[in-house]
């Protein structure tokens, strides 16, 4: 990958988390005066659920957004945004939601993880049903008549042990933040934030929010210009955004020492209707923690003390050096490494043989793993395993076409022939199928004649994993050697 597309990436997902965020609602009107509120006991967050669980069935969705009082307006959007998704795609839906944890207090807010279970009819006659799980946050307001007034939903991504008492703390990617007052710690799917790891942290009872990521950068950039390129992306999407100067920043826990090679550097950004984020980086080598607070500016300096709190128990866990900072956290998030040309993935079983003289290295993102093999004359061949995303359980060669055509169309390109003329075929030794696809770039509807690379494609699919390879050959050579590469993936 070039060094603009892999920055490209990075944005991505730092910029996903900026969208995810919207401008907050006006305080909605007080359920209850603080002399007399209590909080939600079991058996009304029970009941509650219960109906809640009723009105998805019946694809309400009016119904199941009444039941809220809403501290986040970017939140309470998305809740929609999936709930209409579910009712316009599914004949028939059931969900079962059952307490994971007893409720706890986070500042003013009541807090319990529930574990849903999904079970969804596709439409048409012959659609199949999917069933899943999924985990989330529900925190409550407290009231004087003892009902159970949700606040805020948020899903939580399954438990890595990474979490204890709303501080998150990875050893592989050598940082750990959070344990403020106030502040609950979600971890998000890395897939849904484009990165290694990532987290966000809710002040509850109010719409501020700070989200961090985790990236590796091989071409370790500074973290100024890291900066400088978020925030002129952020300014692409809202032109209305006025960007401050980058400045130098010094995390707070480590001022007094700063580990040797740490750097980091922030900047704000205002945006419409007093909306602020403030984004900070930090670099270690090629180690790069991003991190994006959000909230109106009135709301920022009100909660200015836990702001600083929490910004305050971020810090690196150990000085190492830089060559094993970036590799630590490949290997452990991904569960694969590089042996001269050969890529290997434990945790998936499999392993790729590249050419003798292509050189592969691993990349960060949201997918399960990512490897890119470079040859001397500039040509790529990218390996890519993709989990089975939420509200699928299983891949299959629809759904694996599906997900082709979307790379395709984001990359501007257009397969040589329809996905229909040639499909799928057994692939006994990986325990699965493949395909192959040849596709070019294209301007409008009309191909491109011989002015643009060609890419192929082949895609290998079990149930759990769905395998892109991705090749750019810049000459015939190195197009036959992609293909040796492509027959080169098999079980480890």
């Amino acid at each position: 990958m070039n060094f603009s597309a892999h920055r490209a990436r990075i944005a991505q997902g730092a910029l996903w988390l900026f969208a995810a965020v919207a401008t907050p609602l006006p305080a909605p009107a007080q359920t209850s005066s603080p002399a007399t509120a209590t909080p939600p006991s079991e058996a009304a967050i029970r009941s509650l659920l219960a109906e809640l669980d009723a009105a998805f069935a019946r694809g309400d969705v009016e119904a199941c957004l009444a039941a809220f009082a809403p501290d986040h307006q970017g939140a309470q959007a998305l809740l929609r945004q999936q709930l209409e998704r579910w009712l316009q795609a599914t004949s028939s839906r059931t969900r079962t939601s059952k307490l994971a944890t007893t409720p706890r207090r986070i500042g003013a807010r009541t807090v319990v993880r529930v574990r849903q279970d999904f079970r969804l009819q596709g439409l048409g006659a012959r659609a199949a049903t999917t069933a899943f799980t999924e985990d989330c946050f529900y925190c409550f307001a407290d009231t004087t008549d003892g009902k159970a007034v949700p606040t805020l939903l948020v899903d939580v991504a399954p438990d890595n042990g990474c979490v204890r008492g709303d501080r998150f703390r990875c050893p592989a990617c050598n940082y750990e933040i959070g344990g403020a007052d106030g502040w609950l710690c979600v971890p998000l799917r890395s897939e849904r934030a484009n990165a290694l790891e990532a987290a966000r942290f809710w002040l509850l009872g109010s719409e501020v929010t700070l989200d961090i990521s985790v990236q590796v950068d091989p071409d370790a950039t500074p973290a100024m210009r890291v900066v400088e390129e978020l925030t002129a992306t952020m300014h692409r999407l809202e032109p209305r955004a006025q960007i401050a100067a980058v400045q130098p920043w010094v995390p707070p826990g480590h001022r007094h020492r700063p580990p040797t090679g740490l750097r980091g550097a922030t900047s704000d950004v205002a945006l419409p209707d007093d909306e602020r984020a403030r984004c900070y980086v930090t670099t270690f080598g090629g180690l790069q923690h991003l991190l994006l607070l959000r909230g109106t500016a009135a709301n920022q300096d009100k909660h200015a003390a836990a702001i600083d709190a929490l910004l305050a128990s971020y810090r690196l866990l150990e000085e190492c050096d830089f060559q094993v900072a970036m590799q630590r956290p490949l290997e452990h998030h991904t569960g694969g490494a590089v042996s001269g040309s050969t890529y290997r993935n434990q945790h998936f079983g499999l392993h790729l043989v590249g050419e003798p003289n292509w050189k592969p290295a691993m990349r960060s993102g949201g997918a399960a793993f990512r490897v890119v093999w470079t040859s001397p004359a500039g040509s790529r061949l990218w390996l890519t395993g993709h989990r089975v995303p939420v509200g699928m359980d299983h891949w299959d060669d629809d759904s694996a076409d599906r997900w082709l055509l979307q790379l395709l169309a984001h990359n501007d390109l257009v397969p040589a022939a329809p996905l229909e003329a040639a499909g799928w075929s057994a692939l006994p030794a990986f325990g699965g199928r493949q395909r192959d696809v040849v596709a070019s770039r294209h301007k409008g509807d009309a191909p491109l004649a011989n002015t643009a690379p060609k890419r192929v494609f082949r895609l290998v699919r079990r149930d759990d994993l769905l395998l892109v390879l991705d090749g750019l050959p810049a000459t015939p050579e190195d197009e036959a050697a992609v293909h040796r590469m492509f027959a080169a993936i098999a079980p480890h």
